[in-house]
Protein backbone atom coordinates (compact mmCIF):
# COMPACT_ATOMS: atom_id res chain seq x y z
CA UNK A 1 0.00 0.00 0.00
CA UNK A 2 1.01 3.58 -0.60
CA UNK A 3 0.62 5.85 2.44
CA UNK A 4 0.61 9.62 2.00
CA UNK A 5 0.85 12.08 4.88
CA UNK A 6 -0.96 15.32 4.17
CA UNK A 7 -1.28 18.64 5.96
CA UNK A 8 -4.01 21.24 5.48
CA UNK A 9 -1.54 23.89 6.69
CA UNK A 10 -0.46 24.28 3.05
CA UNK A 11 -3.51 24.21 0.83
CA UNK A 12 -3.57 21.68 -1.98
CA UNK A 13 -7.22 21.01 -2.62
CA UNK A 14 -9.50 19.46 -0.05
CA UNK A 15 -7.03 17.11 1.65
CA UNK A 16 -4.01 19.36 1.96
CA UNK A 17 -0.38 19.10 0.96
CA UNK A 18 1.01 15.55 0.47
CA UNK A 19 4.44 16.03 2.03
CA UNK A 20 5.66 12.50 2.86
CA UNK A 21 5.00 8.97 1.66
CA UNK A 22 5.64 5.41 2.74
CA UNK A 23 5.28 2.07 0.99
CA UNK A 24 3.99 -0.55 3.43
CA UNK A 25 3.35 -4.26 2.94
CA UNK A 26 1.19 -6.66 4.94
CA UNK A 27 2.09 -10.30 4.49
CA UNK A 28 0.53 -13.03 6.63
CA UNK A 29 -0.31 -10.48 9.28
CA UNK A 30 3.17 -8.93 9.34
CA UNK A 31 3.80 -5.26 8.61
CA UNK A 32 6.88 -4.25 6.63
CA UNK A 33 8.05 -0.76 5.73
CA UNK A 34 9.43 -0.27 2.24
CA UNK A 35 10.51 2.89 0.46
CA UNK A 36 9.63 6.10 2.29
CA UNK A 37 10.53 9.77 2.35
CA UNK A 38 9.50 13.13 0.94
CA UNK A 39 7.00 13.19 -1.93
CA UNK A 40 9.51 15.33 -3.81
CA UNK A 41 11.46 12.08 -4.31
CA UNK A 42 8.54 10.81 -6.40
CA UNK A 43 9.02 13.74 -8.78
CA UNK A 44 12.70 13.08 -9.51
CA UNK A 45 13.90 10.96 -12.44
CA UNK A 46 10.44 9.63 -13.22
CA UNK A 47 8.41 9.23 -16.37
CA UNK A 48 6.24 12.11 -17.46
CA UNK A 49 3.03 11.77 -15.50
CA UNK A 50 1.02 13.44 -18.28
CA UNK A 51 1.82 10.41 -20.47
CA UNK A 52 0.24 8.01 -17.99
CA UNK A 53 -2.93 6.28 -19.18
CA UNK A 54 -5.40 8.33 -17.16
CA UNK A 55 -8.96 8.43 -18.41
CA UNK A 56 -9.15 12.15 -19.11
CA UNK A 57 -12.80 11.72 -20.10
CA UNK A 58 -13.68 10.53 -16.59
CA UNK A 59 -16.23 13.08 -15.29
CA UNK A 60 -14.75 12.76 -11.78
CA UNK A 61 -11.29 13.64 -13.07
CA UNK A 62 -11.92 16.02 -15.97
CA UNK A 63 -12.72 19.17 -13.89
CA UNK A 64 -9.31 19.00 -12.20
CA UNK A 65 -7.04 18.38 -15.20
CA UNK A 66 -6.21 22.08 -15.58
CA UNK A 67 -4.92 22.07 -11.99
CA UNK A 68 -2.29 19.48 -12.86
CA UNK A 69 -3.86 16.59 -10.97
CA UNK A 70 -2.37 14.05 -13.40
CA UNK A 71 0.97 15.86 -13.70
CA UNK A 72 2.15 16.28 -10.11
CA UNK A 73 1.95 14.33 -6.88
CA UNK A 74 1.48 17.66 -5.10
CA UNK A 75 -1.77 18.22 -7.02
CA UNK A 76 -3.10 14.69 -6.48
CA UNK A 77 -5.19 15.76 -3.48
CA UNK A 78 -7.17 18.34 -5.45
CA UNK A 79 -10.10 16.04 -6.39
CA UNK A 80 -12.61 16.32 -3.53
CA UNK A 81 -13.33 12.58 -3.31
CA UNK A 82 -10.41 10.60 -1.95
CA UNK A 83 -10.96 7.35 -3.94
CA UNK A 84 -10.55 9.31 -7.18
CA UNK A 85 -7.38 11.03 -5.96
CA UNK A 86 -6.10 7.69 -4.69
CA UNK A 87 -6.45 6.16 -8.16
CA UNK A 88 -4.36 9.02 -9.55
CA UNK A 89 -1.71 8.48 -6.85
CA UNK A 90 -1.64 4.74 -7.48
CA UNK A 91 -1.16 5.25 -11.20
CA UNK A 92 1.56 7.88 -10.64
CA UNK A 93 3.35 5.43 -8.37
CA UNK A 94 3.19 2.72 -11.04
CA UNK A 95 4.38 5.11 -13.76
CA UNK A 96 7.61 5.70 -11.84
CA UNK A 97 8.51 2.05 -12.40
CA UNK A 98 7.52 0.90 -8.92
CA UNK A 99 5.22 -2.11 -8.39
CA UNK A 100 1.49 -1.43 -8.48
CA UNK A 101 -0.10 -0.95 -5.06
CA UNK A 102 -3.29 -2.54 -3.75
CA UNK A 103 -4.54 0.69 -2.23
CA UNK A 104 -3.72 4.12 -0.87
CA UNK A 105 -4.00 5.41 2.69
CA UNK A 106 -3.99 9.07 3.68
CA UNK A 107 -3.24 10.37 7.17
CA UNK A 108 -3.34 14.00 8.24
CA UNK A 109 -1.62 15.43 11.37
CA UNK A 110 -4.44 14.29 13.67
CA UNK A 111 -4.16 10.69 12.46
CA UNK A 112 -0.36 10.68 12.56
CA UNK A 113 -0.42 11.97 16.14
CA UNK A 114 -2.51 8.93 17.14
CA UNK A 115 0.19 6.63 15.79
CA UNK A 116 2.67 8.31 18.12
CA UNK A 117 0.51 7.06 21.00
CA UNK A 118 1.94 3.60 20.18
CA UNK A 119 5.36 4.41 18.73
CA UNK A 120 6.41 7.01 21.30
CA UNK A 121 7.88 10.51 21.02
CA UNK A 122 10.31 11.47 18.26
CA UNK A 123 13.26 13.80 18.78
CA UNK A 124 13.89 15.80 15.61
CA UNK A 125 16.91 17.86 14.68
CA UNK A 126 16.73 21.55 15.50
CA UNK A 127 14.05 21.21 18.18
CA UNK A 128 14.58 20.96 21.92
CA UNK A 129 11.31 19.27 22.81
CA UNK A 130 10.40 15.88 21.28
CA UNK A 131 7.31 15.53 19.14
CA UNK A 132 4.67 13.30 20.69
CA UNK A 133 0.97 12.53 20.46
CA UNK A 134 -0.02 15.63 22.43
CA UNK A 135 1.94 18.23 20.46
CA UNK A 136 2.52 16.81 16.96
CA UNK A 137 -0.65 18.20 15.40
CA UNK A 138 0.05 21.70 16.76
CA UNK A 139 3.62 21.49 15.45
CA UNK A 140 2.63 20.43 11.93
CA UNK A 141 -0.21 22.92 11.57
CA UNK A 142 1.37 25.98 13.22
CA UNK A 143 4.59 25.70 15.20
CA UNK A 144 6.84 24.40 12.42
CA UNK A 145 6.42 27.73 10.60
CA UNK A 146 7.31 29.66 13.76
CA UNK A 147 10.30 27.54 14.76
CA UNK A 148 11.89 27.13 11.33
CA UNK A 149 11.49 30.61 9.89
CA UNK A 150 14.90 31.05 8.27
CA UNK A 151 15.06 28.08 5.90
CA UNK A 152 12.64 25.61 4.37
CA UNK A 153 14.98 22.61 4.27
CA UNK A 154 15.31 22.08 8.07
CA UNK A 155 11.54 22.28 8.45
CA UNK A 156 10.98 19.64 5.78
CA UNK A 157 13.71 17.47 7.24
CA UNK A 158 11.99 17.58 10.65
CA UNK A 159 8.68 16.49 9.12
CA UNK A 160 10.33 13.70 7.13
CA UNK A 161 12.16 12.55 10.26
CA UNK A 162 9.04 12.20 12.40
CA UNK A 163 7.25 10.30 9.63
CA UNK A 164 10.22 8.01 9.01
CA UNK A 165 10.82 7.17 12.66
CA UNK A 166 7.12 6.56 13.31
CA UNK A 167 6.66 4.14 10.44
CA UNK A 168 9.94 2.35 11.19
CA UNK A 169 8.87 1.79 14.79
CA UNK A 170 5.57 0.30 13.65
CA UNK A 171 7.57 -2.73 12.48
CA UNK A 172 8.52 -3.65 16.06
CA UNK A 173 6.11 -1.91 18.43
CA UNK A 174 3.38 -3.88 20.21
CA UNK A 175 0.08 -2.53 18.95
CA UNK A 176 -3.17 -2.79 20.94
CA UNK A 177 -6.02 -5.08 19.96
CA UNK A 178 -7.92 -4.44 16.71
CA UNK A 179 -10.93 -3.34 18.77
CA UNK A 180 -8.79 -0.67 20.45
CA UNK A 181 -7.33 0.49 17.14
CA UNK A 182 -10.81 0.79 15.64
CA UNK A 183 -12.02 2.81 18.63
CA UNK A 184 -9.14 5.26 18.08
CA UNK A 185 -9.21 5.57 14.30
CA UNK A 186 -12.93 5.27 13.51
CA UNK A 187 -13.71 8.79 14.79
CA UNK A 188 -10.78 10.12 12.74
CA UNK A 189 -12.18 8.42 9.64
CA UNK A 190 -15.64 9.88 10.23
CA UNK A 191 -14.08 13.36 10.48
CA UNK A 192 -11.97 12.65 7.35
CA UNK A 193 -8.58 12.80 9.04
CA UNK A 194 -7.87 9.29 7.78
CA UNK A 195 -8.78 7.68 4.44
CA UNK A 196 -8.35 4.26 2.88
CA UNK A 197 -8.99 3.43 -0.76
CA UNK A 198 -8.62 -0.20 -1.89
CA UNK A 199 -8.15 -1.16 -5.53
CA UNK A 200 -8.67 -4.91 -5.12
Amino acid sequence: YLVVLTSPAEARGRFGFPGSFAEVTFDNGRYRLGEHGSTSQLLENTVRFEQAPFDRGDPKLRPYLDYGVTRSVLASTIPPDFPNGAKVLGEMWRQTGRPAVDGVLRLDPAALSRLLMFTGPVQVSGRAEPLEADNLEQFILIDQYREFTAAQAPRREALDEVAEVTFERLETVDLPTPRRLVSIFAPLASRQHFHVALFD
